[in-house]
């Protein structure tokens, strides 16, 4: 799935651009947002199915000693 925005959880396209994660898959750059985006983006939708990769994002933190972002 692509899931193609100008803005998400309050976080517009030129701000998240400066934290995207480049990683090369079969010698093609993909974007995909960092584990501090995907907070801040999953963090104030309230959403039942987020809650799931709150738990995960809030032990990836953990593991390397940092906070999730303020939202």
């Amino acid at each position: 799935m692509v899931n193609l925005l100008r803005s998400a959880g309050g976080l517009e396209f030129e701000e998240a651009a400066k934290e995207t994660v480049v990683k090369n898959v079969d010698g093609v750059p993909i974007p995909f947002a960092s584990p501090r985006q995907l907070w801040r983006f999953k963090a104030v939708t309230g959403r039942e199915k987020d809650a799931g990769a709150l738990v995960y994002l809030r032990k990836w933190f953990a593991a390397r000693g940092e906070e999730p972002p303020r939202v």
